[in-house]
Protein backbone atom coordinates (compact mmCIF):
# COMPACT_ATOMS: atom_id res chain seq x y z
CA UNK A 1 0.00 0.00 0.00
CA UNK A 2 2.97 2.02 -0.25
CA UNK A 3 1.93 3.68 -3.00
CA UNK A 4 -1.38 4.79 -1.75
CA UNK A 5 -1.45 7.59 1.14
CA UNK A 6 -3.03 6.99 4.48
CA UNK A 7 -5.83 9.22 3.16
CA UNK A 8 -6.58 7.47 0.09
CA UNK A 9 -6.12 4.19 1.99
CA UNK A 10 -8.94 5.74 4.80
CA UNK A 11 -10.96 6.80 1.84
CA UNK A 12 -11.38 3.64 0.41
CA UNK A 13 -12.27 1.57 3.54
CA UNK A 14 -14.89 4.51 4.30
CA UNK A 15 -16.40 3.83 0.97
CA UNK A 16 -16.48 0.33 1.72
CA UNK A 17 -18.53 0.76 4.81
CA UNK A 18 -21.42 1.23 2.21
CA UNK A 19 -21.61 -2.48 1.71
CA UNK A 20 -23.14 -4.24 4.66
CA UNK A 21 -20.51 -7.02 6.13
CA UNK A 22 -23.17 -9.35 6.62
CA UNK A 23 -24.38 -9.43 3.09
CA UNK A 24 -20.79 -10.17 1.40
CA UNK A 25 -19.35 -14.12 1.82
CA UNK A 26 -17.34 -13.72 -1.41
CA UNK A 27 -15.20 -10.98 -3.47
CA UNK A 28 -14.03 -10.83 -6.27
CA UNK A 29 -11.21 -7.78 -6.65
CA UNK A 30 -11.37 -7.46 -10.11
CA UNK A 31 -8.00 -5.93 -11.75
CA UNK A 32 -6.60 -6.77 -8.45
CA UNK A 33 -2.68 -6.42 -9.42
CA UNK A 34 -0.64 -7.18 -6.85
CA UNK A 35 -2.82 -7.72 -4.12
CA UNK A 36 -2.68 -4.32 -2.33
CA UNK A 37 -5.82 -4.08 -1.20
CA UNK A 38 -6.70 -7.30 0.23
CA UNK A 39 -5.79 -6.30 3.59
CA UNK A 40 -8.61 -3.40 3.65
CA UNK A 41 -11.19 -5.71 2.23
CA UNK A 42 -9.99 -8.26 4.90
CA UNK A 43 -10.48 -5.90 7.56
CA UNK A 44 -13.68 -4.63 6.42
CA UNK A 45 -14.85 -8.63 5.38
CA UNK A 46 -12.90 -10.70 7.63
CA UNK A 47 -15.25 -13.48 7.20
CA UNK A 48 -14.96 -13.54 3.55
CA UNK A 49 -13.92 -15.66 0.76
CA UNK A 50 -11.24 -12.92 -1.11
CA UNK A 51 -10.21 -13.77 -4.94
CA UNK A 52 -8.39 -11.84 -7.34
CA UNK A 53 -7.74 -11.17 -10.75
CA UNK A 54 -5.43 -9.86 -13.11
CA UNK A 55 -4.35 -9.84 -16.91
CA UNK A 56 -0.93 -9.41 -14.84
CA UNK A 57 0.76 -13.24 -14.16
CA UNK A 58 3.34 -11.56 -12.57
CA UNK A 59 1.49 -9.69 -10.44
CA UNK A 60 -0.84 -12.50 -9.62
CA UNK A 61 1.99 -14.72 -8.49
CA UNK A 62 3.29 -11.49 -6.52
CA UNK A 63 -0.02 -11.54 -4.88
CA UNK A 64 -0.35 -15.21 -4.27
CA UNK A 65 3.20 -14.92 -2.54
CA UNK A 66 2.08 -11.99 -0.61
CA UNK A 67 -1.63 -13.02 0.61
CA UNK A 68 -1.60 -17.13 1.15
CA UNK A 69 -5.00 -16.18 2.50
CA UNK A 70 -6.31 -15.35 -0.48
CA UNK A 71 -6.82 -16.81 -4.51
CA UNK A 72 -5.44 -15.24 -7.29
CA UNK A 73 -5.91 -15.74 -10.99
CA UNK A 74 -4.76 -14.40 -14.43
CA UNK A 75 -7.58 -14.05 -17.03
CA UNK A 76 -7.07 -12.24 -20.59
CA UNK A 77 -9.09 -9.53 -19.42
CA UNK A 78 -12.58 -9.76 -21.57
CA UNK A 79 -13.99 -12.69 -19.71
CA UNK A 80 -12.97 -14.14 -16.23
CA UNK A 81 -13.21 -17.94 -15.12
CA UNK A 82 -16.15 -17.70 -12.46
CA UNK A 83 -19.68 -17.78 -12.93
CA UNK A 84 -22.40 -15.59 -13.12
CA UNK A 85 -23.08 -14.37 -10.20
CA UNK A 86 -20.56 -15.81 -8.06
CA UNK A 87 -19.23 -12.79 -6.10
CA UNK A 88 -21.48 -11.01 -3.62
CA UNK A 89 -19.28 -8.12 -3.63
CA UNK A 90 -16.88 -6.74 -7.19
CA UNK A 91 -14.27 -4.37 -6.08
CA UNK A 92 -11.76 -2.30 -8.95
CA UNK A 93 -9.48 0.58 -8.06
CA UNK A 94 -8.37 2.64 -10.86
CA UNK A 95 -8.66 -0.55 -13.83
CA UNK A 96 -11.70 1.17 -15.39
CA UNK A 97 -9.24 4.01 -16.70
CA UNK A 98 -7.41 1.10 -18.42
CA UNK A 99 -9.64 -1.52 -20.63
CA UNK A 100 -10.12 -1.34 -24.15
CA UNK A 101 -14.13 -1.19 -23.16
CA UNK A 102 -15.70 0.50 -20.29
CA UNK A 103 -18.76 -0.93 -21.63
CA UNK A 104 -17.57 -4.74 -22.03
CA UNK A 105 -15.85 -4.66 -18.96
CA UNK A 106 -18.75 -3.02 -17.43
CA UNK A 107 -20.55 -6.07 -18.48
CA UNK A 108 -18.55 -8.48 -17.27
CA UNK A 109 -18.21 -7.09 -13.81
CA UNK A 110 -21.96 -7.02 -13.58
CA UNK A 111 -21.79 -10.88 -14.66
CA UNK A 112 -20.12 -11.63 -12.07
CA UNK A 113 -21.61 -9.73 -8.83
CA UNK A 114 -24.58 -11.18 -7.66
CA UNK A 115 -25.25 -8.33 -5.52
CA UNK A 116 -22.69 -5.26 -4.66
CA UNK A 117 -19.96 -3.41 -7.18
CA UNK A 118 -17.79 -0.99 -5.99
CA UNK A 119 -15.09 0.83 -8.53
CA UNK A 120 -12.70 3.81 -7.90
CA UNK A 121 -11.34 5.46 -10.39
CA UNK A 122 -10.50 8.93 -11.87
CA UNK A 123 -13.31 11.03 -12.59
CA UNK A 124 -14.28 13.86 -15.50
CA UNK A 125 -16.77 15.96 -13.91
CA UNK A 126 -17.12 19.35 -14.26
CA UNK A 127 -15.48 21.83 -11.13
CA UNK A 128 -13.01 20.21 -10.08
CA UNK A 129 -9.92 22.34 -10.01
CA UNK A 130 -7.82 20.18 -12.32
CA UNK A 131 -11.13 19.58 -14.71
CA UNK A 132 -10.82 23.67 -14.84
CA UNK A 133 -7.35 24.25 -15.82
CA UNK A 134 -7.75 21.73 -17.88
CA UNK A 135 -10.52 23.38 -19.61
CA UNK A 136 -9.18 26.95 -19.95
CA UNK A 137 -6.17 25.68 -21.05
CA UNK A 138 -7.38 23.04 -23.66
CA UNK A 139 -5.76 20.07 -21.55
CA UNK A 140 -8.56 17.52 -23.13
CA UNK A 141 -6.77 14.66 -25.52
CA UNK A 142 -8.73 11.82 -27.60
CA UNK A 143 -6.83 8.91 -26.52
CA UNK A 144 -6.30 5.80 -29.00
CA UNK A 145 -9.98 4.40 -28.70
CA UNK A 146 -11.20 7.75 -29.51
CA UNK A 147 -12.24 8.80 -25.62
CA UNK A 148 -11.40 11.77 -23.89
CA UNK A 149 -8.87 12.30 -21.00
CA UNK A 150 -6.71 14.69 -19.51
CA UNK A 151 -3.70 15.97 -21.28
CA UNK A 152 -1.38 14.73 -17.49
CA UNK A 153 -2.97 11.41 -17.63
CA UNK A 154 -0.82 8.89 -17.73
CA UNK A 155 -0.17 6.99 -21.21
CA UNK A 156 -2.25 4.13 -20.05
CA UNK A 157 -5.18 5.60 -19.36
CA UNK A 158 -7.67 5.11 -22.06
CA UNK A 159 -10.20 7.64 -20.60
CA UNK A 160 -11.22 9.69 -18.01
CA UNK A 161 -15.24 9.15 -17.46
CA UNK A 162 -17.70 11.31 -15.47
CA UNK A 163 -20.13 9.78 -12.68
CA UNK A 164 -23.37 9.77 -14.97
CA UNK A 165 -21.30 7.37 -17.45
CA UNK A 166 -20.09 4.88 -15.38
CA UNK A 167 -23.52 4.99 -13.54
CA UNK A 168 -25.22 4.24 -17.07
CA UNK A 169 -22.04 1.37 -18.18
CA UNK A 170 -23.83 -0.41 -15.33
CA UNK A 171 -27.30 0.51 -14.88
CA UNK A 172 -27.74 -0.77 -18.34
CA UNK A 173 -26.40 -4.28 -16.69
CA UNK A 174 -29.40 -4.03 -14.04
CA UNK A 175 -27.59 -2.05 -11.22
CA UNK A 176 -28.59 0.65 -9.27
CA UNK A 177 -26.07 3.14 -7.91
CA UNK A 178 -26.77 3.85 -4.43
CA UNK A 179 -23.85 5.70 -3.19
CA UNK A 180 -21.45 8.26 -4.40
CA UNK A 181 -18.20 9.75 -2.82
CA UNK A 182 -15.52 11.99 -4.56
CA UNK A 183 -12.56 13.66 -4.00
CA UNK A 184 -9.75 15.89 -5.03
CA UNK A 185 -11.97 19.41 -5.55
CA UNK A 186 -9.99 21.75 -5.02
CA UNK A 187 -7.07 21.52 -2.02
CA UNK A 188 -7.02 17.46 -3.28
CA UNK A 189 -6.18 18.56 -6.53
CA UNK A 190 -3.29 20.94 -5.15
CA UNK A 191 -1.68 18.27 -3.02
CA UNK A 192 -1.88 15.80 -6.47
CA UNK A 193 0.12 18.59 -8.18
CA UNK A 194 2.56 19.65 -5.57
CA UNK A 195 3.29 15.49 -5.42
CA UNK A 196 3.56 14.98 -9.28
CA UNK A 197 5.78 18.09 -10.15
CA UNK A 198 6.66 19.58 -13.51
CA UNK A 199 5.99 16.30 -15.49
CA UNK A 200 2.06 17.34 -14.76
CA UNK A 201 2.03 20.55 -13.84
CA UNK A 202 3.49 22.01 -17.38
CA UNK A 203 0.75 19.93 -19.24
CA UNK A 204 -1.89 21.45 -16.59
CA UNK A 205 -0.61 25.18 -16.87
CA UNK A 206 0.03 26.76 -20.31
CA UNK A 207 3.48 28.46 -20.89
CA UNK A 208 1.87 31.69 -20.20
CA UNK A 209 1.13 31.04 -16.49
CA UNK A 210 4.37 31.17 -15.15
CA UNK A 211 3.41 32.29 -11.61
CA UNK A 212 1.54 29.37 -11.24
CA UNK A 213 3.89 26.62 -12.82
CA UNK A 214 6.79 28.52 -10.54
CA UNK A 215 4.82 28.03 -7.62
CA UNK A 216 4.06 24.77 -8.20
CA UNK A 217 7.19 23.82 -8.99
CA UNK A 218 8.76 24.79 -5.73
CA UNK A 219 5.57 23.44 -3.76
CA UNK A 220 7.08 20.10 -5.37
CA UNK A 221 10.41 20.65 -4.07
CA UNK A 222 9.28 21.28 -0.44
CA UNK A 223 7.25 18.12 -0.53
CA UNK A 224 9.74 15.99 -2.03
CA UNK A 225 12.33 17.14 0.66
CA UNK A 226 9.64 16.49 3.29
CA UNK A 227 9.01 13.01 2.10
CA UNK A 228 12.81 12.08 1.57
CA UNK A 229 13.47 13.32 5.48
CA UNK A 230 15.02 10.22 6.65
CA UNK A 231 17.68 9.28 9.10
CA UNK A 232 20.93 8.08 7.11
CA UNK A 233 21.56 4.48 7.08
CA UNK A 234 25.19 3.08 7.56
CA UNK A 235 25.31 1.75 4.41
CA UNK A 236 24.71 5.22 2.84
CA UNK A 237 27.40 6.82 1.50
CA UNK A 238 28.75 10.13 3.17
CA UNK A 239 27.24 12.38 0.48
CA UNK A 240 23.99 10.74 0.93
CA UNK A 241 24.45 10.84 4.99
CA UNK A 242 25.41 14.35 4.62
CA UNK A 243 22.27 15.13 2.66
CA UNK A 244 20.29 13.14 5.16
CA UNK A 245 21.42 14.96 7.65
CA UNK A 246 19.92 18.46 5.58
CA UNK A 247 16.97 17.58 4.60
CA UNK A 248 16.08 15.99 8.59
CA UNK A 249 17.08 19.55 9.55
CA UNK A 250 14.74 21.55 7.31
CA UNK A 251 11.87 19.11 8.12
CA UNK A 252 10.44 21.94 10.10
CA UNK A 253 10.37 24.38 7.39
CA UNK A 254 8.97 21.77 4.76
CA UNK A 255 6.31 20.51 6.88
CA UNK A 256 5.03 24.47 7.64
CA UNK A 257 4.23 23.98 3.61
CA UNK A 258 3.38 20.57 3.73
CA UNK A 259 1.19 19.93 6.51
CA UNK A 260 -1.17 22.29 6.34
CA UNK A 261 -1.68 21.18 2.49
CA UNK A 262 -2.88 17.20 3.58
CA UNK A 263 -4.46 18.76 6.64
CA UNK A 264 -7.18 20.98 4.38
CA UNK A 265 -6.91 18.23 2.11
CA UNK A 266 -8.14 15.81 4.80
CA UNK A 267 -10.75 18.43 5.42
CA UNK A 268 -11.94 18.33 2.28
CA UNK A 269 -12.88 14.81 2.30
CA UNK A 270 -14.76 15.02 5.48
CA UNK A 271 -16.95 18.09 3.92
CA UNK A 272 -17.45 17.62 0.55
CA UNK A 273 -16.91 13.65 -0.04
CA UNK A 274 -20.60 13.80 -1.50
CA UNK A 275 -19.77 17.20 -4.25
CA UNK A 276 -19.21 15.70 -7.20
CA UNK A 277 -16.99 18.13 -8.57
CA UNK A 278 -14.30 16.29 -7.80
CA UNK A 279 -11.40 14.47 -9.87
CA UNK A 280 -11.55 11.18 -8.28
CA UNK A 281 -14.64 8.94 -7.95
CA UNK A 282 -15.86 6.04 -5.41
CA UNK A 283 -19.38 4.86 -6.69
CA UNK A 284 -21.23 1.86 -4.89
CA UNK A 285 -24.02 0.09 -7.23
CA UNK A 286 -26.68 -2.61 -6.07
CA UNK A 287 -28.29 -5.16 -7.98
CA UNK A 288 -32.05 -5.27 -6.69
CA UNK A 289 -32.36 -8.79 -7.19
CA UNK A 290 -29.60 -10.95 -6.75
CA UNK A 291 -29.14 -13.77 -9.76
CA UNK A 292 -29.53 -17.37 -9.50
CA UNK A 293 -26.13 -19.30 -8.40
Amino acid sequence: MAQHSPLEIERVAEVLTMVPAGSVRTILDFGCGRGAWTPILRQRFPRARIVGADVSEAAVERATADFPDATFAAFDGDRAPYDDGEFDLVFSYHVLEHVLSLEATAAEMSRLAGRWICVCLPCRNEGSLEERMVRQNAGFERTPTGELRFAHDEDGHLRRVTSDEVAAAFGSNGLTLVDAFFSNQFWGGIEFLLEAGPEVTHKVFGPRQRLRRAALDGGHFLFRAHRSARPPRSDESLHRKAARVVLLASKPVTAAVVAPVRALTRREWRTRKHDPAGSAQYLVFERATAPDR
